[in-house]
């Protein structure tokens, strides 16, 4: 090789060098560019969705504990509507006493007992907007009408009348006390279990009968009779009010 050759080559491979230099410099920051810009883009595309998913997260766990609150809050109230309830069987229904106290009350005020008499009727009313128990019951002498303020037991009207036995002079007439077991038998009562709450020789249209009203406890039996004959001319029952069936 020639000097003027050699010269020349040794001018060129310094320029190649510094422009291949010059070429890793340029092209490595363009690199580290593109790279931070693929780990910027790849940050910022996870950071939405870790957000996303991190209030769901929450939104669960707040639904969770509402619910254990309701829960808890229905099982409170269930608790507290099972002990009014209780209370309220205790005391009766709105404050109102049973039958059976509204009857002692009214017994209580004649000097009787539930053996001595045969109920005829207790019933719940409603009388002027108060409430009210009707009692009706009769002993072997008298018949009784009580009016009981069902909420304070207060005796609210009383009523005494004796029993109605009166018979007339009316010539062949059988026996009073046949005339109550003709109407005992057509109730289908025993006698001894019957009560006698009217009994009433009449003229009615001309012809003697006896108007007879009995009781079994749980119902009203109304028997009208010949008087003569003893024949049934008009029979009814009705079942009391209040009694058990």
């Amino acid at each position: 090789m020639g000097k003027n050759q050699s010269a020349s080559l040794h001018r060129t491979l310094p320029t190649l060098a510094l422009s291949a230099l010059l070429g890793v410099v340029v092209m490595t920051p363009a690199a580290g560019c593109a790279s931070g810009a693929d780990n910027s883009g790849s940050t910022g595309g996870n950071a939405p969705a870790e957000a996303q998913q991190k209030p769901a997260s929450d939104q669960q766990q707040d639904s969770a504990s509402a619910t254990d609150q309701n829960t808890q809050e229905r099982a409170a109230t269930g608790a507290d509507d099972k002990s009014m309830k209780d209370a309220g069987n205790a005391q009766g229904a709105d404050g109102i006493m049973s039958q059976d106290e509204a009857l002692d009350v009214a017994l209580a005020e004649v000097g009787l007992t539930a053996a001595d008499v045969t109920v005829t009727k207790n019933a719940l009313e409603v009388d002027d907007g108060i409430e009210t128990y009707d009692i009706e019951f009769a002993s072997q002498t008298d018949q009784f009408d009580f009016t009981i303020n069902a909420k304070t037991g207060a005796v609210l009207e009383r009523k005494v009348e004796a029993v109605s036995t009166t018979s007339g002079n009316v010539a062949d007439a059988i026996p009073e006390d046949e005339a109550k077991t003709i109407a005992a038998e057509r109730a289908g009562v025993p006698e001894g279990s019957a009560t006698f709450t009217e009994v009433k020789l009449e003229q009615d249209d001309g012809v003697a009968v006896y108007d007879i009203t009995l009781t079994d406890g749980t119902t009203k039996y109304e028997c009208t009779l010949d008087a003569k004959s003893g024949q049934v001319i008009d029979f009814s029952s009705e079942a009391i009010q209040g009694s058990a069936s």
